[in-house]
């Protein structure tokens, strides 16, 4: 299957964004894309792309979620505890809990896939 994606210049325009913006472009029937341009990655290019394989060599992109230790905008940072469970009438020990408070806007990239807000009219694409 190939995918007839329109040149800059002949993109459709978008009411309220500037020339130049893409979305709809892979909407269809009129029901809205929510993937966009993963869309081109159908199970033939991915199966195509194994024959660049050449060493089998395979790198981690994770990125741990605590690694922005001051968040923009004042949002709170990745907070971790590690708690102790234990019967407090016998003071028996029997595990330990985590607990986690993470603000999902407070990161790098983890929802690239789905926002994106341009600078000078603050209009945020999000299908998800």
């Amino acid at each position: 299957m190939t995918l007839q994606l329109p040149d800059f210049d002949e993109l459709p325009p978008v009411e309220g964004m500037p020339q130049g913006c893409a979305w709809g472009v892979f909407d269809k029937d009129g029901r809205r894309d929510m993937f966009g341009t993963l869309n081109l990655l159908t199970t033939e290019v991915v199966k195509a792309a194994t024959a660049e394989v050449r060493r089998g060599i395979s790198i981690s992109l994770n990125w741990p979620l605590g690694s922005i230790r001051n968040p923009n905008f004042f949002r709170k940072s990745l907070t971790h505890k590690v708690m102790k469970l234990e019967d407090g009438e016998t003071d028996s020990h029997y595990g330990f809990d985590d607990e986690v408070e993470f603000n999902t806007q407070a990161s790098s990239q983890w929802d690239s896939l789905c926002m994106f807000q341009t600078n000078n009219n603050f209009k945020i694409k999000s299908n998800i």
